[in-house]
């Protein structure tokens, strides 16, 4: 990892923002989070980690506190709407970075964004095809930030990634019994990455200056889920 002495803000500090977080402070990196609820922001006080509440379903442009989103690396972690076709969120956070350019973006996208590949192997060339609305969102939020950055001048890495498993993520009740997590017909072969892979992986596009672009990110190991 290269420590450029760059601050980082964690937009969406919930599961995976509080795995990164330790890696970048390990590294005697700066960080700070964006968050929306109060449990989050206790949470991130219990954990050393100084936040800022802010709703990016509010349209607003005033930055809380003294956050500081200029010359800091951005990890953009939000989930987009539950509805629509549209990442209205990433929409208005990049309305107040035309005012507090961020240095770097990290987006974290999803593989759903190639639609259905019908068991094909595919790599980062392949075109997306979204389908259903959440996948659509994802693209959307993808296009978003590609056009901002590309505009600005700014690094942009996107991170394509599968399911995430890792403490808290795994069905318990259901491995403990054996019982199938899905119907065999239904579960043709996909992908997935550990929680703490995917933390260093964050951490290592968010503060090495020759990472741009997309990139897939999974174990390696394909498998069906039952």
């Amino acid at each position: 990892m290269e420590n450029q002495g760059m601050p980082v803000v964690i937009v969406g500090c919930g599961y995976m923002g509080r795995l990164v977080a330790p890696v970048l402070k390990k590294n005697n990196i700066e960080v700070s989070a964006l968050i929306r609820t109060e449990a989050s922001e206790q949470i991130c006080l219990a954990g050393g980690l100084k936040s800022f509440r802010f709703d990016l379903d509010v349209d607003s442009e005033a930055i809380p506190g003294d956050l500081e989103f200029a010359d800091a690396a951005i990890l953009y972690l939000v989930p987009p709407p539950r509805t629509g076709k549209k990442d209205t969120r990433l929409q208005q956070l990049l309305k107040i970075f035309q005012k507090h350019k961020p240095a770097r973006f990290v987006l974290l996208s999803t593989t759903g964004v190639y639609g259905n590949c019908r068991g094909d192997w595919i790599d980062e060339t392949r075109p997306i095809n979204p389908v259903v609305d959440r996948a659509l969102r994802r693209a959307d939020a993808e296009q978003q930030a590609a056009t901002f950055c590309k505009e600005n001048k700014i690094p942009l890495v996107i991170l394509r990634v599968p399911g995430i498993y890792g403490p808290g993520k795994l069905p318990l009740r259901r491995i403990e019994s054996a019982e199938p997590i899905v119907r065999e017909e239904d579960s043709p072969f996909s992908n997935r990455i550990h929680a703490f892979d995917l933390a260093n992986i964050c951490a290592e596009a968010l503060t090495n200056k020759n990472l741009q672009g997309i990139y897939n990110c999974t174990d390696g190991n394909p498998t069906t889920m039952y």
